[in-house]
């Protein structure tokens, strides 16, 4: 089993790859997922598979980018069917983070 560390998007990131204006406004455009790259990354460089994804969890600030957030997530790791658990929070440990996401991969599931 391999836990990945907590992959985060900060407002600037959504910035920069999607131009959204209201930088605590999560949009559908998918950028607020940017840490799923890391995940990924972290995962395949532990000899696991993305598929292995077993389970996900995502805190996210502010009730209102909860469901842009799953519907991303549903969409990205569709094919996948992981548990993923979305938690809206009023703050994250940085003040500029919108999401955080960590995944649980376990070989061959």
């Amino acid at each position: 089993m391999y836990t990945t560390r907590t992959a985060n998007c900060l407002k600037s990131d959504m910035i920069r790859s999607s131009q959204v204006a209201d930088q605590s406004q999560i949009d559908d455009n998918h950028s607020h997922l940017l840490p799923l790259g890391w995940v990924r990354w972290g995962i395949e460089n532990q000899g696991f598979l993305f598929s292995d994804i077993i389970g996900t969890r995502a805190y996210v600030v502010g009730h209102e980018n909860v469901a842009p957030v799953a519907r991303g997530l549903k969409e990205i790791l569709g094919e996948i069917h992981p548990t993923s658990t979305v938690v809206g929070v009023p703050a994250l440990g940085g003040a500029n983070t919108l999401v955080e996401i960590e995944a649980v991969a376990v070989r061959g599931s």
